[in-house]
């Protein structure tokens, strides 16, 4: 009977539940419950009840019931739905739990037990096994959004700057592939109302954390110039650069545009950038555009940092872009090769998301030998994008950033770790293979292989964007005072960097440093710098509690010219995998590849020479930087290049030559520039900047310093500074609107200060009054440069990467709709040449 019985034994009949089960807590049997569910792929509803009893605490109790229980009779047929029928048939399939009462009869505590249980599915129900009946109820129930999509489109709708389309587009590149037009649009107007979705609900408590996660940093003014057209920020951007390539020791820039002479992007870099790019030697470039803070307005701000000796982090390069497509990287790579005026072959790995392209990187730097990954940007922003809806979602991204992104160092055990998490997680499968074409940029195994100073994400670029953002006085209201803010940040940076290596000078030489390092530690701080020094003394601490043994070189391993080998295995867990070091050409390697990836001997290199310094185990990036070097403007490269590949429609701007390209010619202004800075500083109080000798006035005075205060005044209040303002703005424009000449020379003046207001530094204010006196501070005329056509909705943050005009025009995913006549596309119904045809049939 037992074997008769056998096949009518169902996932129900398990004794999962019974009554009198106790559970600890309503989490620990919730916890049970999702376990089955996902397991039996059953569709349960949870329902909690309270009912009052008289005399003991109230009943509370929790149900999980079949989805296909409690059939309702239709008393109304839907008029839009006629043909819909009911998924109802009253299945028995429930687990009731109570809470329990404690000893004193007088509370419930967290403890649950089991009351009643009837896991089997009956009336036709079959549970888990009909796979049909459970995709149709998934469906009618509607989709479940995830709470920072919400989040992110309630904010965009209710400001406006989202229609049905850009709903639609964010929820496809979310990863919702199969969202429609309706329901786009019934989503945005529900979020428009403030109506309720299915299992969200938006937390005004958490309104302030919501808005850090968006642009921080949008601002209206920012945005009014795009829509403008841009004709006044071009003007004003070339305006700067001239204005810090004569205050700036080695500023330098470069302005590109396309075919049709409209504004592509800029770059720009200061003699200290250059200094660091120049001393980095074999250096490791990290690279990254920021879309959510400082771009709001449709530019992309990128910054390319690299970490120095000392560990810190140093900017080489800044630069804005119309977009952040391939030929936009390329460009600001070539801009950084031809502005380094040095060989950059010492560049070897580059670190960027997953958006920078390989060809891209290695057709500006064609000594890059790997293009990294960050690691962050996987696990952060990727992953949760495309797997947070499975089940058990922490557990699958524990496992894959613990084997895949961390610990592996063996490509054959990471391609096994691979298959294991795509087989123990079935829904992440197609993202985990998608996720390992590009394994050699980012998985372990490939990463350790490259001096990378032991990092795996782009974080330093993030936090040089952070530190930007703080270094901000206030909200940029024009793109000059964004590049004017970089640039000042990097003389503060330049000034620490001094500072710092004064310091270190000073500490090389203190004996009460010296007495407290042993003598390698010693040995290695006359080389190399006091952050690897300290380093290089806990490897060593770390090395005693390690013991090797010298074994037989392998045939394979002779091949690889490896003279001697040991195997290195931890003092009190001598059973674990032991790791093998080599030594090759002299040189010791390890099996752990920390040696190359950081660039200095690991803990098991360390046990074997017994703690010794030995420079040959090095990087030579590690060593002692001597002096803070500023590198002047570099000659110009012959070679041009644009962003569509096509040399001869690229153009520079003709301020980013250098001044020696007019050695012999005449400047009609020369003999005004010196006297109106000194004059416009006498009437400013701005003192006046430092300009170089061969463009100013020999002869011209100097600005007369200002009296020294008697006695400190009492700063004035934001009431009394409005009130004086306004009444010299109100006698201005008395003045300048009795005649229209006054007027057309106040007006442009006043834009000009408005703009420009923010600007620490007086090159755009002297500019402006250099206009409304009628003189030029630059030596050549501006270069007209037209407005983008590319333009974006202000104040979205991006989640794709921007395309170049030709490449949205040439990869358009966008299908007409066939004729309903013939079904043929090309053409609609109305001018259908068949139509007459079609018609007689």
């Amino acid at each position: 009977n037992m074997d008769d019985d056998s096949d009518n034994i169902h996932v129900e009949n398990v004794a999962e539940f019974y009554e009198d089960q106790v559970f600890s807590s309503e989490e620990e049997f919730d916890k049970a419950m999702q376990a089955r569910i996902a397991r039996t792929n059953e569709r349960f509803t949870r329902e909690a009840s309270r009912a009052k009893r008289s005399g003991v605490p109230d009943y509370e109790s929790i149900l999980y019931r079949c989805c296909r229980s409690r059939a309702k009779k239709r008393t109304k047929l839907n008029e839009h739905r006629p043909h819909q029928n009911s998924f109802k048939c009253n299945c028995t399939a429930l687990i009731r739990v109570a809470k329990v009462l404690s000893d004193d009869k007088k509370t419930r505590g967290p403890a649950v037990k089991v009351v009643k249980v009837d896991l089997a599915h009956t009336n036709g129900c079959k549970g888990g096994e009909d796979t049909n009946i459970n995709e149709c109820m998934d469906r009618r129930r509607g989709r479940k959004y995830d709470e920072h999509v919400l989040n992110h489109l309630r904010r965009e709708v209710r400001s406006g700057r989202y229609k049905t389309d850009d709903v639609q587009s964010y929820l496809v590149e979310s990863g919702m592939k199969d969202v429609t037009r309706v329901e786009a649009t019934n989503l945005r107007y529900r979020l428009l109302k403030n109506l309720s979705i299915r299992g969200w609900e938006y937390d005004e408590k958490n309104a302030a954390e919501y808005a850090k996660q968006q642009d921080t940093l949008y601002n209206e003014d920012l945005a009014a110039e795009i829509e403008a057209g841009g004709v006044e920020s071009l003007t004003n951007l070339m305006s700067l650069h001239r204005g810090l390539a004569q205050e700036e020791e080695g500023y330098d820039y470069r302005t590109a545009t396309d075919s049709e002479g409209r504004f592509s992007g800029t770059a720009w870099r200061t003699g200290r950038m250059g200094g660091r790019l120049k001393n980095s030697g074999k250096a490791m470039l990290f690279m990254d555009d920021s879309r959510s803070g400082i771009n709001t307005s449709g530019f992309c701000f990128w910054n390319l940092v690299i970490v120095d000796a000392d560990g810190k982090v140093g900017v080489v390069l800044g630069a804005m872009t119309m977009s952040a497509s391939a030929e936009a990287i390329t460009w600001v790579l070539q801009c950084l090769k031809e502005m380094s005026g040095f060989d950059l072959s010492g560049i070897t790995v580059v670190m960027s998301d997953l958006g920078a392209t390989e060809d891209a990187i290695k057709s500006a730097l064609p000594s890059v030998k790997a293009c990294l990954v960050c690691t962050w940007h996987i696990m952060a922003i990727d992953f949760p994008t495309n797997l947070k809806h499975i089940a058990n979602y922490e557990a699958c991204k524990a496992y894959v950033y613990e084997h895949l992104v961390n610990n592996t160092v063996d490509k054959k055990e990471w391609e096994g770790y691979l298959i294991h998490a795509c087989r123990t997680w079935p829904d992440a499968a197609n993202y985990l293979q998608t996720l390992a074409v590009s394994k050699h940029r980012w998985g372990n195994p490939w990463r350790m292989e490259h001096f990378t100073h032991g990092m795996q994400a782009s974080s330093v670029v993030e936090g040089s964007f952070g530190a930007f953002q703080r270094g901000l006085d206030s909200i940029p209201r024009s793109f000059v005072g964004v590049i004017q803010a970089h640039v000042k940040k990097d003389r503060n940076k330049t000034i620490e960097e001094k500072s710092r290596i004064v310091n270190a000078q000073i500490r090389l030489c203190d004996p009460l440093v010296s007495s407290r390092r042993n003598d390698a530690a010693n040995a290695c701080a006359k080389v190399m710098s006091s952050h690897v020094t300290d380093q290089f003394e806990e490897i060593n601490r770390d090395a005693q509690n390690y013991t090797f043994a010298p074994i037989q070189v392998t045939p394979s391993g002779s091949a690889r010219c490896v003279t001697k080998a040991w195997s290195v295995s931890r003092r009190e867990n001598s059973s674990a995998k032991p790791r093998i070091v080599e030594e090759i050409d002299g040189t010791l390697r390890c099996g752990c590849l920390e040696d190359i990836n950081r660039g200095m001997p690991c803990r098991h290199i360390q046990s074997i020479t017994g703690g010794a310094f030995v420079a040959a185990q090095f990087h030579s990036h590690h060593h002692r930087i001597e002096e803070a070097e500023i590198c002047p403007v570099a000659a110009p490269l012959d070679d041009e290049f644009d962003f569509s590949g096509n040399s001869s429609s690229f153009e520079l701007d003709d301020g980013a030559q250098h001044a020696t390209d007019n050695v012999g010619q005449v400047d009609p202004y020369e003999d005004h520039q010196g006297v109106f800075v000194q004059e416009w500083a006498q009437y400013t109080g701005i003192p006046p900047c430092e300009i170089d000798n061969s463009t100013s006035c020999p002869t011209a005075p100097k600005a007369p310093h200002p009296p020294r205060a008697k006695k400190k005044s009492k700063p004035l209040s934001s009431v009394k500074m409005h009130n004086n303002l306004l009444d010299e703005g109100k006698a201005i424009a008395a003045l300048a609107s009795q005649e229209a000449s006054l007027y057309e020379k106040m007006y442009p003046l006043l834009r000009w200060l408005r703009t420009n207001i923010q600007n620490k530094d007086g090159v755009e204010l002297k500019a402006a009054a250099a206009d409304f006196v009628g003189i030029s501070l630059e030596k050549e005329a501006d270069v007209e440069l037209k407005p983008s056509l590319k333009k974006r909705t202000a104040g979205a943050m991006s989640v794709k990467r921007k395309k170049s005009a030709v490449e949205s025009a040439s990869t358009s995913s966008s299908n007409s709709r066939p004729c309903t006549l013939c079904l043929m596309g090309g053409h609609n119904r109305t001018n259908c040449q068949r139509s007459k045809e079609i018609g007689k049939d």
